[in-house]
């Protein structure tokens, strides 16, 4: 085979082939984060109506009973919800670590491929100047595989830890939420006590105490739900790697045109001589 014609079938077939992962170098999002989980529902407390003749420091211990119940199924609560965040960092974490391995797969591949056809057209160089000019040729071709992975892992990374940081910022909203509703809570149930033992009448300390609790409650729903996705913080995020990724491929196109202009000159090939279509169903036709 003619120097040309091998030097046109291994750029075609492998140097304008991706160095890595489609899934990772293209345009898509390569993790789909759900929603961070949602806290659990606040506890319900049901003060009963006292019996008729009922005494009043009955009334007021069903308050001890009650503020005991809360503290209990708030401290359940806030594990549950520490320990959900924690699964889905985890989660979030071990989705990338699983795209990067991939990723890996797929480089060690292209590069094994690279091996070969830089191999092959070594062999096909006989004089010491075609020696030189291919090895320059193979060093600019590494180089600019090279600085792409460099820049696609870049553009990875800093969504990667885009991602940790929206998730993370919505469990400060719904952590936060989730002390004020237990501040509140325990306000309230104090200010019940200190009414019961002042002499109010239990039915309006009960009404008092029933309209603060379904307002602690509303206020807790409304932060929830104001934070309900992370979808929406994500989109500058997928936009920037999106942008990064698609320079890297244009600089990596640009610099291997660039080495094999200068092989061809060097080689004194004409790039239009060696012009015939590429292999069909290579990837060069549909990624740069």
């Amino acid at each position: 085979m003619r120097l040309s014609k091998l030097l046109f079938t291994f750029v075609s077939a492998s140097l304008l082939i991706p160095s890595f992962a489609l899934a990772a170098d293209n345009n898509s999002t390569p993790v789909r984060p759900s929603g961070s989980p949602e806290p659990t529902h606040s506890p319900r407390i049901e003060i009963p109506k006292p019996t008729t003749g009922e005494a009043k420091t009955q009334f007021c211990s069903l308050f001890k009973d009650a503020t005991g119940q809360l503290s209990g199924d708030t401290a359940d609560n806030f594990n549950k919800l520490q320990s959900n965040f924690s699964q889905r960092t985890s989660q979030i974490n071990t989705q990338f670590s699983g795209i990067q391995s991939q990723l890996q797969t797929s480089r060690q591949q292209t590069d094994t491929k690279l091996s070969d056809d830089f191999s092959q057209l070594s062999a096909k160089a006989t004089t010491s100047d075609q020696q030189a000019a291919v090895a320059a040729f193979e060093a600019a071709v590494k180089q600019a595989v090279t600085t792409r992975r460099t820049a696609v892992d870049a553009a990875n990374a800093t969504f990667h830890q885009a991602v940790l940081n929206a998730v993370s910022g919505r469990q400060t909203t719904l952590k936060t939420a989730a002390t004020t509703f237990k501040t509140t809570v325990a306000a309230d149930l104090a200010a019940a006590q200190a009414s019961c033992a002042a002499g109010t009448s239990p039915d309006t300390v009960r009404q008092t105490l029933q309209t603060q609790l379904a307002a602690a409650r509303t206020t807790l729903q409304n932060a929830t739900k104001s934070s309900e996705t992370v979808g929406p913080n994500l989109d500058a995020a997928k936009a920037a790697r999106k942008a990064a990724v698609d320079a890297a491929n244009a600089a990596f196109k640009t610099a291997v045109q660039k080495a094999l202009a200068t092989l061809h000159t060097a080689l004194g090939v004409s790039p239009s001589s060696s012009a015939s279509p590429a292999p069909s169903g290579s990837p060069s036709s549909t990624q740069p």
